[in-house]
């Protein structure tokens, strides 16, 4: 996260950055326009992933399987800042 948020989002990222070894994030203190444009900006970075390292691995992994699902369920997540379509309650089916 530091690598993708560092250039464009320094401020951000030092807002979101925990610990003594600032691995550990916290995205509670962004506005809304904050939020929306460093997940935008980590997905972008996960995207442009070539030649990925194994700490970048395991670094995607953890975004996709930790942070993804709750990214979402956020009311400050714009569905249409990341052009997509908001869910509707009413077309999920209760199985």
């Amino acid at each position: 996260m530091n690598e993708a948020l560092a250039q464009a989002y320094p401020k951000q990222l030092e807002e979101i950055t925990e610990g003594q070894y600032q691995m550990l994030y916290n995205f509670c203190g962004l506005s809304a326009a904050d939020y929306n444009a460093v997940i935008g900006a980590m997905r972008k970075y996960i995207a442009s992933l070539v030649d990925a390292t194994d700490w970048q691995k395991k670094g995607v992994w953890a975004w996709r399987e930790m942070a993804e699902p709750f990214i979402r369920k956020d009311v400050r997540y714009d569905f249409a800042f990341h052009g997509e379509t908001p869910p509707n309650k009413h077309d999920q089916s209760s199985g």
